[in-house]
C-alpha cells in the first residue's frame, strides 16, 4: 500500500485503497484522498489448488468464510 500511495502522489495513477490505510502517511509524497458515495463493495475470494491436500485448519477458514458471507450478503 505504502507503494500504491507513492506511486499515486508522484503523478503516476490512482487507485483505491481502504479507508483505514488511507489515512497513514508513509513519506513526504502524501496523495489526496477522497470518499466514495454510496456504499462500495469488493469481491474477495479463497484460492487454493484443487486436488491438494489443504489442512484441516484451512478447510475449517473455508467454512467459517462461506457461512460468514452468506450473513451479510
Amino acid at each position: 500500500m505504502e507503494t500504491v500511495q507513492s506511486l499515486v502522489a508522484a503523478g503516476m495513477g490512482i487507485a483505491f485503497v481502504p479507508y483505514l490505510i488511507s489515512k497513514r502517511s508513509f513519506s513526504e509524497l502524501f496523495p489526496v484522498h477522497l470518499p466514495l458515495e454510496g456504499r462500495p463493495t469488493r469481491t474477495l475470494v479463497i484460492a487454493y489448488r484443487k486436488g491438494r491436500y489443504i489442512s484441516k485448519a484451512a478447510e475449517a477458514f473455508v467454512s467459517t468464510m462461506k457461512e460468514v458471507m452468506k450473513t451479510i450478503i
